[in-house]
């Protein structure tokens, strides 16, 4: 493998934001996750940024800004609670 100073490299990864267990992992699932995901890859905009469990945090979602822990918790609590609209297919996530 190239070296370009990274120690390790995976495929994804798991840590807590609150109360919430979520993946780290780049390209999201075709299925809806039983636990949230925090996601790149897709770099279309979207009326949601929340699809199925699904956190698009690709920086065009973001107009080219990161995004803050506090937001993404804000995001996730609300998720949670179906306070936010969450489309019930994610077609087109690999694309």
């Amino acid at each position: 493998m190239m070296r370009v100073g990274f120690s390790i490299v995976l495929e994804s990864a798991f840590l807590k934001i609150g109360q919430h267990t979520v993946e780290l992992i780049h390209i999201p699932s075709n299925e809806k996750p039983v636990h949230f995901q925090l996601h790149g890859h897709v770099h279309e905009k979207r009326p949601s940024k929340i699809i199925s469990n699904q956190l698009n945090l690709s920086v065009e979602v973001w107009d080219y800004k990161p995004v803050a822990e506090k937001i993404i918790l804000s995001l996730l609590d609300k998720a949670s609670k179906n306070e936010i609209r969450l489309e019930a297919q994610n077609s087109n996530l690999m694309s």
